[in-house]
């Protein structure tokens, strides 16, 4: 209970905290860098301002003195035009003159102006300043310094640090409001698929896939799949197990029937070695197909590993042909093998013989006269045909030939074909089966190259 409430939270949370921390991060940045860059920038833009203002007053004077030669008029003029300065850019103006403060009325001293000089901080409290030098003599003056309080110019800043936080204030929210509805829309069809795979896992309910149009989709899809395999699995290791115990049952019973039969003296000593030689058959028989069994067992659950070489497909042919040999001249059956020696196949050896040992050995038990072997090989496709000239197949059992323990009427235990297609799967091809209608059978192989 535990785990399931903690993978919610970590689904939903993780995205809001997602959100929320790139956020914070973002402003946080933006935050410092717009401190940092707006304050160079309002200092520069107070000390052009500055700058503007004394270039003002220089002008002025200069006009003054081509108008009034006197002096003391000048001076008059130059302090009320300091004064109205002042009061409209919120600056004090100090005039120097032979290294001491002109206008004392202005507050400063020349030991404050120094401090200003040196670190721009007087009483800790930081200032922007401006000094120009003069350069035409005829002024009463040797420069003008403008200051003017950081304070009083930083509203500006302050102004634009509030509406950061306002827009991130708002911000916030609309990031709340969108990770809630991404959260919801990611894991609505997360909890569907959940709740799904919870049925399926309880009553063997199929998993439904959500339309998402994205990853979760193909999830849920390979999900779907995965189950419909694993309830196909399941039907036929029932199917199997069933089937299995029955084949098992047969000769088990025939068996036993013999043994108690001469245990009980019913079995004439003339019958005798021919029940011994039932019991024997019957045993082969049962060790076939517990052989057989063991084999396909093996393949389902990839124990049996494939060694994957090129390999010439006519030796193998051969081979299978060799070892099915007394099968086919004990039925009189002839085999005619239409393959190239220049046609390889990547495959492992001894499972592909296998593969033609189970189909012509099939194939000579329905057999009239004759077993045909064609390799045609087609750009990148392989194709194999295993023909006999026997009857055919009965009306529809060439869609269940490949079942386990699905017998003909003259079929050994039911595994081989079944067994037969296992392995082709396993190497990438296709096999069917296909009925010529009283003209014999044909097995299709398909590879591709």
């Amino acid at each position: 209970m535990d785990i399931k409430l903690k993978r919610k939270r970590a689904i939903n949370k993780r995205i809001m905290i997602s959100f929320m921390i790139v956020l914070v991060l973002s402003f946080a940045l933006t935050g410092v860098l717009y401190s940092v860059v707006s304050k160079q920038f309002i200092m520069r833009q107070s000390r052009a301002e500055l700058k503007r203002a004394v270039e003002a007053i220089e002008t002025n004077f200069d006009k003054y003195l081509e108008r009034d030669v006197s002096l003391r008029n000048v001076s008059i003029k130059m302090f009320t035009e300091i004064e109205l300065i002042s009061d409209v850019l919120g600056t004090s103006v100090i005039i120097l003159k032979d290294d001491q403060i002109a206008n004392p009325r202005s507050g400063w001293t020349i030991e404050k102006l120094n401090q200003l000089k040196r670190t721009a901080v007087v009483n800790e409290e930081q200032y922007v300043y401006y000094s120009h030098e003069n350069t035409n003599e005829d002024l009463p003056y040797d420069s003008i310094v403008l200051i003017r309080r950081y304070n009083e110019i930083e509203n500006f800043r302050r102004m634009g640090i509030l509406s950061m936080i306002i827009s991130f204030g708002i911000g916030l929210i609309v990031a709340v409001l969108i990770s809630l509805y991404i959260s919801h829309n990611i894991y609505k069809p997360i909890k569907l698929l959940k709740d799904s795979m919870n049925h399926y896992m309880s009553d063997k309910t199929p998993v439904t896939v959500y339309h998402s149009n994205d990853e979760i989709e193909e999830l849920s899809d390979n999900f779907k799949l995965l189950t419909d395999k694993m309830i196909n699995l399941d039907m036929r290791q029932k199917q199997f197990f069933q089937n299995s115990s029955h084949e098992l049952k047969t000769p088990l019973m025939s068996i036993q029937g013999y043994v108690e039969a001469i245990k009980d003296g019913i079995v004439s000593e003339d019958e005798i070695d021919h029940s011994l030689d039932i019991i024997i058959g019957e045993t082969q028989r049962l060790k076939n197909i517990v052989d057989d069994v063991i084999y396909l067992s093996k393949i389902d659950n990839m124990e049996d590993d494939f060694v994957l070489k090129s390999h010439r497909l006519d030796a193998i042919i051969n081979d299978a042909v060799n070892i099915v040999n007394p099968l086919l001249i004990a039925n009189k059956i002839a085999i005619e093998v239409n393959c190239s020696d220049d046609i390889d196949l990547v495959c492992d050896y001894d499972k592909i013989k296998r593969v033609f040992i189970n189909l012509i050995g099939n194939a000579s038990r329905y057999a009239k006269s004759k077993v045909v072997v064609n390799v045609n090989r087609h750009e990148k496709h392989l194709m194999i045909d295993v023909i006999d000239d026997g009857n055919g197949f009965e009306y529809g059992q060439e869609e269940t030939i490949f079942d386990r323990f699905h017998k003909g009427e003259k079929g050994g235990s039911g595994i081989g074909l079944s067994l037969t297609k296992e392995i082709i799967e396993k190497h990438g091809g296709t096999i069917k089966a296909i009925n010529q209608m009283n003209y014999g059978a044909i097995f299709k192989i398909e590879f591709q190259l």
